[in-house]
Parts: structure tokens; sequence; C-alpha cells
């Protein structure tokens, strides 16, 4: 299960955070991703380093202008805490993307899970048969 694997103390935004401010928090958390909640923290979608880079090269407008909600990515692919780590891996390569939202039965935001997240526990474990518990 991936419960043992995805990062829980993430930083998110709002759809009404502006690109400049979504921007700082990429930035300060040394990350490449924001899930866009809702004040209930229910995951509405995401936004990427990627999303603001083209959004604010195709807009003629200021970073501080332009809503995350104008960008974000309208698909939302998530899993849960409970999945094993082939059903989420299985949902990254299908949708060729490299992370996902990790979202309870109500989605609800638990945490973030990437490709990355996935190497360094299977490095962890080296030795026991190259498997993820």
């Amino acid at each position: 299960m991936i419960d043992k694997v995805f990062r829980s103390n993430i930083a998110g935004c709002s759809p009404t955070t502006n690109l400049a401010e979504a921007g700082a928090l990429l930035w300060k958390n040394d990350c490449g991703i924001l899930p866009v909640i809702d004040p209930i923290c229910k995951v509405l979608g995401v936004i990427t380093d990627r999303d603001i880079a083209i959004a604010l090269a195709t807009r003629n407008r200021p970073a501080y202008e332009v809503l995350v909600r104008e960008v974000m990515s309208g698909k939302l692919y998530t899993c849960s805490p409970t999945d094993d780590a082939e059903e989420a891996l299985r949902t990254m390569r299908m949708r060729k993307i490299r992370r996902l939202p990790v979202v309870d039965e109500n989605g609800i935001l638990r945490g973030m899970i990437s490709i990355s997240d996935f190497i360094l526990a299977a490095l962890s474990k080296k030795g026991r048969n190259g498997a993820l518990d």
C-alpha cells in the first residue's frame, strides 16, 4: 500500500490564488505541483510549474492578475492511501503524469505521491526482492 510512501505534509492552494502566489508556494516548498483545494481540503484539481509557465507565456497579463482556476488542470487523477503501488504507478503511466494527489473516500486531500517517492522507497528496501509493501 502507498500509505507508507506518500508525503502528507504538502502545500496547496485555492482556485482564487493568483499565479504569483502559486509560484511562490512552489518555490518555497521545493515542489512542481500544488493540489487545488476547497475550504474543506477537497481536491478540485492541480496546478504545475509548467501550467504556470505556459499560462504566463500565452497571456498578456501579469502573474498576480491570473487566477489558478483559469489554468489548473481540468482532468484530475488521484489515488487512495490504501491503493497498492502497482495501481498508482499504472495510473501515472496510463495518464502520463509523475505525481498524484492522495485522497480519502470523500475526495479530501491526504497527501501527494510521486514517481520519486516510489524510487526512494524501492532504494530503501534494496535487497528485499525489490517489492514495495
